[in-house]
């Protein structure tokens, strides 16, 4: 046994009756508590393979958990042990990192509670509703420091890579609820169009990258979102209604909003921006009534058609499908072979 093992400060139980080996760390732990919570634990323990191991560690067998993280099989165990740390109840942010260790592992040892809780747990901001994810949005701009303060979709640089984790184990261990919504935030929160396909720094020096899936998908999806963004608030989409009570003051209303985006530059214009929530004060001082009801209106409308088939414009199958994908024993997330997106989301932007 080499002399560069370290044993886990936490999760070292003096009368633990199993050494798990991740990497160079080592953890001592119960095999009734894996055996519970994993069918393939109790497998193991069922056919005697390891109380027969021929390898030991301070009296106990040894289990070398081979392609296992430390970091992801401390994140599993600690859950297990002690189920406190893992409520969820008020996740933050800075937990996604945790959360999808958790989920990692957990799917490749088939602990199905532990599964669900995690990605439960992920959709606080990666959910499979509008509402969740406008919601999850804007906690993670909170925390983001952005700058200016006022609410946008751009998430610091900083912590763009809980995007990409987030997409990553949801492909890896077909969690696909979370994965369309965390897609989304992977274009829309990149003030550099290249850091989706080139990845991120973190504060630690870590490079994080999508898996090639990921990037396959927002390669697809990516040029279709923004084009409906640019449609929906060009003057050829975004115009005076028919019971407009004041045309000139709407009509400029209209050019000027539309100006601004024909302009943005190279920042990506989310189509799912709440432009109409953030900006009602502007547009009630700028518009009639008229007007801005039937803006909203449409909006709204258009809005949940999108949602509806955001997972088409990434090439992936319907909502319902990663839904069952998530809550099943699956290991491929299923595609919808659709180079293309759904004729409702073209129809926004023909």
């Amino acid at each position: 046994m080499g002399s560069d093992l370290i044993h886990d400060q936490e999760l070292w139980f003096t009368d633990g009756s199993i050494v798990l080996l991740a990497e160079k760390t080592l953890f001592r732990v119960y095999a009734g508590i894996l055996s519970r919570a994993s069918p393939i634990f109790r497998d193991m323990f069922a056919i005697g393979q390891v109380h027969n191991a021929e390898e030991t560690y301070e009296g106990c067998p040894l289990v070398v958990m081979a392609g296992d993280n430390a970091n992801d099989m401390r994140a599993f165990l600690e859950a297990l042990h002690d189920p406190r740390s893992f409520q969820m109840n008020s996740p933050k942010p800075t937990d996604i990192p945790h959360i999808v260790s958790v989920l990692r592992v957990s799917t490749k040892y088939d602990a199905i509670h532990l599964r669900r809780r995690a990605i439960e747990a992920l959709q606080t901001w990666y959910g499979d509703s509008l509402s969740a994810y406008q919601q999850g949005l804007e906690v993670l701009r909170s925390w983001s420091n952005t700058s200016p303060p006022v609410p946008s979709p751009i998430i610091s640089r900083k912590d763009f890579f809980y995007n990409i984790l987030v997409a990553n184990v949801a492909i890896e261990a077909s969690a696909t609820v979370p994965l369309p919504a965390a897609l989304l935030l992977c274009c829309v929160s990149a003030q550099d169009f290249r850091v989706p396909y080139d990845g991120v720094t973190n504060s630690d020096g870590i490079l994080y990258e999508l898996v090639p899936e990921a990037k396959r998908s927002i390669f697809i999806g990516r040029p279709v979102l923004e084009n409906i963004a640019l449609v929906r608030k060009s003057i050829r989409n975004f115009k005076s209604t028919q019971d407009c009570k004041s045309p000139g003051i709407c009509g400029d209303f209209c050019r000027m909003v539309a100006s601004k985006h024909e302009t943005r530059g190279s920042l990506f214009l989310d189509p799912f921006f709440p432009f109409f929530r953030l900006n009602r004060k502007v547009i009630s001082g700028q518009s009639c009534e008229a007007c801005r009801s039937g803006w909203e209106a449409s909006n709204k409308r258009e809005t949940e058609i999108l949602w509806r088939d955001l997972p088409l414009i990434f090439d992936l199958p319907p909502w319902d499908v990663l839904q069952s994908a998530s809550n099943e024993d699956c290991h491929e997330v299923p595609t919808a072979g659709l180079p293309v997106p759904a004729t409702a989301v073209l129809d926004l932007v023909m």
